[in-house]
């Protein structure tokens, strides 16, 4: 089977199309030269004003001819819940960079901000503390400002949903750095669904014998279940006896060796929480249920699969790797059968699969004292649900790899320019 890739032409032009600064900005950017792009921004002060506020882009233009960022992510950070973000810099994509003085090719991000987002983030974060007391675990945003933004313009391979400030920006010095933004890309989210896990759902997947709630919902009601979604994961990632950020025992050392079970943790949190929460209705409930597990199963599983139908890249890709653990996990106990290579959820013994699965999974890692000890819990969580002794040796199940055949004629990549 060979990679397939849509072109989505319209995300970025549309806007640049309507917007002829930007457009103009982007044009001298792309070019690289830093004399030019700060005579830019200094003769279009005004017309920039409504996307950056004056000292933003004074600190952004010192910053382009100095080759030193420090002041301008510190800036960014502080400028939560604006209409508009814009940084013209270096950006780096899943790098934890700080250095300073190196030379790297300059990247203008555009981001405005999703309206509705703010309402729901602010609900969940007032609600962490019910949270805690009905999962029995410490929850917690651990000091990360979630929000939730449409990329207008900016660097995108169809992969990145995020970034990550400032971990996600180069030549800056990090003891300078105050707060923590997660920045997500809501229309990037929705893009990835519509293309690459939409289209299997109508003939590939049944819960509780009928079709999927997400065939007829709406745009809006889709980019709402993402937010709850992924409001709930990135609090989870703060949160549990063992959180990712925690400074003695690091689950980051481990990288691709701990990365999978971590994503695995929890979105399988986050599907068992959103019962939890009293403000969101039953509807919107098993809207972001279906969501989580189309994604993982219908999506996240072919990561790969056109590249090697045996390994995938699971050695080199947690969203690969979560996916398969979904499968393993809830077909072990028939939560998940295959009829006919279409997938059958029930949705109650989903439920108390995952309760199950994770009373033991939290047990254990309250046990954890190292990352050594951490590293064996992650080959026993290889060993149990893959059959494997690490990740090394993970490959599709027989069954996994029937349905993954199945489905071996829909696209498999975005791509957007």
């Amino acid at each position: 089977m060979s990679e397939k890739i849509i072109r989505s032409l319209s995300l970025f032009e549309n806007f640049l199309e309507e917007n002829d600064i930007i457009r103009q900005l982007h044009e001298v950017v792309k070019k690289n030269h830093k004399q030019e792009i700060s005579e830019f921004i200094d003769n279009n002060k005004l017309a920039l004003n409504r996307y950056a506020d004056e000292e933003s882009l004074r600190l952004i233009t010192k910053a382009v001819e100095d080759n030193e960022y420090t002041a301008v992510v510190n800036k960014f950070n502080k400028c939560v819940d604006s209409d508009y973000l814009l940084y013209v810099g270096p950006i780096n994509y899943f790098s934890v960079s700080d250095k300073t003085g190196e030379e790297h090719e300059l990247k203008l991000l555009l981001l405005e901000r999703e309206r509705d987002a703010k309402t729901i983030v602010d609900e969940i974060e007032n609600y962490v503390g019910k949270i805690q007391e009905k999962l029995g675990i410490p929850c917690s945003f651990g000091n990360r400002y979630v929000e939730f933004y449409n990329l207008n313009v900016g660097p995108n391979s169809g992969n990145e949903i995020a970034i990550f400030s400032p971990f996600y920006f180069e030549n800056y010095d990090a003891k300078c750095i105050e707060g923590k933004r997660s920045l997500m890309y809501i229309n990037i989210m929705y893009e990835r669904f519509k293309h690459l896990t939409l289209p299997l759902i109508q003939e590939n997947v049944r819960f509780n014998t009928k079709k999927s709630l997400l065939l007829t919902a709406g745009q809006e009601q889709i980019k709402k279940a993402f937010i709850i979604w992924i409001t709930l994961h990135e609090m989870f990632h703060s949160s549990g006896p063992l959180p990712l950020f925690t400074k003695n025992i690091s689950k980051l050392n481990l990288g691709l060796d701990y990365a999978g079970i971590e994503e695995l943790r929890v979105d399988t949190t986050a599907w068992i929480a959103v019962d939890l929460l009293p403000f969101i209705s039953l509807s919107d409930k098993r809207l972001v249920k279906e969501l989580i597990i189309c994604e993982r199963l219908l999506r996240s599983t072919r990561r790969g699969y056109w590249k090697d139908k045996k390994y995938g890249i699971i050695k080199n890709s947690s969203d690969n790797q979560q996916g398969v653990f979904w499968f393993a996990i809830l077909q072990e106990k028939e939560g998940l059968n295959i009829i006919n290579n279409q997938i059958h959820i029930d949705l109650l013994k989903a439920d108390d699969i995952l309760k199950d699965f994770l009373n033991d999974y939290y047990k254990s890692e309250t046990f954890v004292s190292s990352e050594k000890e951490l590293l064996e819990l992650s080959n026993q969580m290889f060993n149990r649900y893959l059959g494997a002794t690490d990740r090394m040796e993970v490959q599709f199940s027989p069954s996994l790899r029937n349905f993954l055949e199945s489905v071996s004629n829909y696209t498999t990549h975005i791509k957007f320019i």
